[in-house]
């Protein structure tokens, strides 16, 4: 029997997400999400996590067949936006925004032209709810 697309992808409380990809159900801390990006119909999600054995920031991706509208519909807060067509960021791991997003783990993002506003507009938003000093 087929699963609906609906059953792929829910939220179990603040913190934990839930995404089911076939047989196997990946359970995601969605404050160490640091980018969802797509990849043709699947996405890939960058976290940072801790490494166990010595207690550093690591990156973890994880690609899982499920659309960034999905993600869209249950990261629905201030924390994440959609930057463009195939890119979602996470603004706690923004450092700088100018043209272009600069994240912590060293990563620049490509800002569209037409978004550039939209995505610095909602950048101050997301600073000025968590009472944290722009970057830019």
């Amino acid at each position: 029997m087929k699963k609906q697309t609906t059953d792929k992808i829910w939220q179990t409380n603040e913190r934990q997400i839930v995404v089911c990809d076939g047989d196997k159900k990946n359970i995601m801390d969605r404050r160490n999400i640091v980018k969802i990006s797509a990849e043709h119909i699947y996405s890939i999600v960058e976290s940072k996590v801790k490494d166990c054995k010595n207690d550093k920031a690591v990156i973890h991706n994880e690609m899982v067949r499920v659309s960034l509208n999905k993600w869209q519909d249950i990261l629905n807060d201030s924390v994440f936006f959609r930057i463009g067509r195939s890119t979602i960021v996470n603004f706690k791991f923004v450092i700088d925004i100018t043209d272009k997003i600069l994240l912590d783990t060293g990563e620049i993002l490509n800002i569209p032209v037409r978004n550039r506003t939209r995505v610095k507009r909602a950048y101050r938003e997301y600073c000025k709810e968590k009472g944290i000093g722009m970057a830019t």
